[in-house]
């Protein structure tokens, strides 16, 4: 298979002898690549060098992301080209911060999973001091509040940002600064209209601070741009910061936040992970970082649908500010009379939202390049070139099927395995996210149908025949009649299908699947590990000791000393005295810990060093409790009955969760799991079941 290219990217003036692009912000060389922001005078405080750094930072990821083309500029449907590989070696002023190991890690895990890339980051002590930052334009005296500002989100003129608008101003009574971005002169009307109206109706309690973007028309060459969230975020951090405020808010529906591929042409970073639970909290922790101290990144409209939002807008009497929203991916393909193509994700999305919440009288159908109701979606294709009427087919198709009487949590786990990406990000535990997840899915499949029948009734056919005249084959309506040709969807190489027997953890939950049934979770707890060896290991018969060991990596307790050996677990699980393996076990693995600290220290790898301390505690500990003086071990009476009633004990407790969740799975350990002095597992037949971890 095909690698990608390797770019190197050197950023302010920092020290590069090989071959590699420079972008520089200031000095004779530098690049017109910059954030401008309109502020209030005297509304900020001082920017410091971290903030400074970390805006310049964001501002080079920015032009990065629309410089390195994504597939090497060729047609790739698989996908193989998308991932790009970068190296980006960045001058900063605060190098002790943003040098520091944990940093670097949050904020390459940050933009990796963001953009869908491989981004290294390396900083080097900035030497040559560029000129006060301009960042900041002052426009006056006057913010526009009532009162001392309470909340910060970002404002993107699209529906969802509208409706946490009216959400924040209007239903809350938050006074909001709302950060946007400088639109063109063909959209700066139709934000200049929300803007004022929005103040009028909530009685000023809104500033909105713009921000503008530049670049030399040379770098942009890429246009998916899925950084360009970062930009924004850091703007809007920065600017809470500097209010003194610790939260800043994004608006997005959930279906679009979690980036579940309702079309297979819509997969990992090719579709927005702006809001996406993971996302969201990277941010989050990268703030935390910067500021020292307690920052929240939240979606408020995690758990609603866009037709949800569409029907707060209209609750709070909104409903003619929907038409000056723009929600279309497309930008280059609107024009002073169409604002949205029509054919885009985001396009398809909001047309549904709107007619599922019966609000179609606030929206207009010529605002739309293409209608997709009734036009060639994709003007005389052929069927490999068809992209729209795939997008728009597959997006009602999966509506369709998840909307079914019969679909299941359990085939929704099976069918969007993306969804793992989330719920470990999400409050509360990771069952009812996932419930929560199924359920929000089911009202946008609803939404979906009840298009479906909106687009086929005879009243709407008899209408838009009487205006278009005979509909073309490749409209939605001959979609939905069948009346067109068949469909080529295009898809990257799906992953194999899941095993028919699993019991696996993926983080904090284990994933199990019984005989080719759906994939249930449950959420880790004592005994998991214990089972999953029994499993793994059919007709073998184990020690208690054994099991215990591989039972504690859940919960490893706390040690130390230099007799000691390996941390296997959490204390109470320990009652009994050692044997002389697990002693020996015990000290081989307390040494191996001592020379992976040495290493750890030297890389400076922190997060490392802080693992092994904890698990070489924990064998001080566990030792300590049951090695008499002379390092032989304490003798205790019904050792081996009380590690067995333990046993006993944790697996009780997985099968009554299972029986609620996996009924046939709890019946056959029933049957074929052995427990007390000597463990065992003796199905009646083979059974390979997979067990290797995420």
């Amino acid at each position: 298979m095909e690698k990608t290219e390797h770019k190197i990217v050197v950023c302010n003036h920092a020290e590069y002898s090989g071959n590699c692009t420079r972008l520089n912000l200031w000095g004779d060389d530098g690049m017109k690549i910059y954030p401008r922001i309109e502020v209030i005078k005297g509304f900020l405080g001082e920017v410091g060098e971290r903030l400074t750094d970390f805006i310049e930072i964001a501002t080079y990821l920015y032009a990065v992301d629309q410089m390195v083309v994504r597939c090497q500029g060729r047609v790739d449907q698989h996908g193989y080209l998308w991932n790009r590989n970068i190296t980006m070696i960045i001058a900063v002023q605060d190098y002790e911060f943003w040098s520091s190991p944990e940093v670097v890690g949050v904020l390459q895990e940050t933009m990796n999973f963001l953009s869908d890339d491989r981004i290294i980051f390396q900083f080097e002590k900035m030497t040559n001091r560029p000129p006060g930052q301009q960042y900041f334009r002052f426009t006056g005296d006057e913010t526009g509040l009532s009162a001392p500002p309470e909340q910060v989100m970002l404002f993107s003129g699209g529906l969802d940002s509208l409706g946490g608008a009216i959400q924040e101003m209007l239903v809350d009574g938050h006074q909001t600064v709302l950060i946007r971005h400088r639109s063109s002169a063909k959209f700066k009307k139709r934000y200049d209209y929300l803007e004022k109206a929005l103040q009028e109706r909530s009685q000023h309690k809104g500033c909105f601070i713009s921000i503008s973007t530049g670049k030399d028309g040379e770098i942009t060459k890429e246009y998916t741009q899925r950084g360009r969230s970062f930009l924004y975020f850091t703007l809007a951090a920065t600017i809470a910061h500097l209010l003194g405020l610790k939260s800043i808010r994004f608006y997005e529906n959930g279906p679009i936040s979690l980036n579940l591929p309702m079309s297979s042409q819509v997969v990992g970073g090719r579709a927005t992970r702006t809001t996406h639970p993971q996302t969201l909290d990277y941010f989050q922790k990268l703030m935390r970082l910067i500021v020292e101290g307690d920052f929240t990144v939240e979606n408020p409209f995690l758990y609603k649908t866009k037709s949800a939002i569409v029907s707060l807008i209209t609750g709070e009497k909104c409903g003619d500010l929907i038409k000056y929203s723009m929600s279309c991916a497309h930008a280059w393909q609107q024009d002073n009379l169409h604002h949205h193509c029509g054919t885009c994700s985001q396009c398809i999305d909001r047309r549904v939202a709107i007619i599922a919440a019966d609000a179609q009288s606030f929206d207009e159908d010529n605002d739309y390049l293409i209608d997709f109701f009734t036009e060639d979606v994709d003007k005389k294709k052929d069927d490999f070139e068809a992209e729209n009427k795939n997008l728009l087919t597959s997006f009602f198709l999966r509506g369709d099927k998840i909307g079914a009487d019969d679909y299941t949590m359990g085939k929704f786990q099976a069918d969007f395995p993306a969804l793992y990406d989330a719920i470990l990000y999400m409050d509360g535990d990771p069952f009812n996210a996932t419930k929560k997840i199924f359920m929000l899915y089911k009202s946008l499949a609803k939404d979906i149908q009840k298009v479906s029948e909106y687009a086929t009734t005879k009243e709407f056919l008899a209408r838009a025949r009487s205006v278009r005249g005979k509909l073309p084959p490749d409209c939605l309506c001959n979609i939905l009649l069948q009346n067109t040709r068949p469909v080529i969807e295009y898809r990257r190489i799906e992953p194999e299908p899941p095993a028919s027997y699993v019991f696996k953890r993926n983080g904090e939950i284990w994933k199990i699947r019984f005989a080719a049934g759906p994939i249930k979770m449950l959420v880790d707890s004592e005994g998991m590990f214990a089972l999953k060896r029994l499993l793994s290991a059919p007709h073998r018969q184990f020690s208690l000791e054994e099991l215990v060991l591989e039972n504690a990596e859940i919960q490893p307790a706390t040690v130390g000393g230099d007799e000691i050996a390996e941390g296997f677990g959490s204390e109470d699980l320990y009652e009994a005295a050692l044997d002389d393996k697990t002693l020996r076990n015990c000290r081989n693995r307390y040494a191996k810990i001592k020379q992976e600290l040495k290493s750890a220290k030297a890389e400076n790898n922190n997060i490392l060093q802080a693992e092994l301390e904890k698990e070489q505690q924990a064998i001080s500990d566990y030792l300590a409790k049951n090695l008499k003086p002379n390092g032989k071990a304490k003798s205790i009476n019904n050792t081996t009955k009380k590690k067995a009633n333990r046993l006993v004990r944790n697996i009780g407790t997985i099968k009554k969760r299972l029986e609620q969740h996996c009924p046939k799975f709890k019946e056959h350990l029933d049957q074929f799991l052995t427990l007390g002095k000597n463990p065992s597992y003796h199905p009646n037949m083979e059974i390979h079941w997979d067990t290797v971890e995420e």
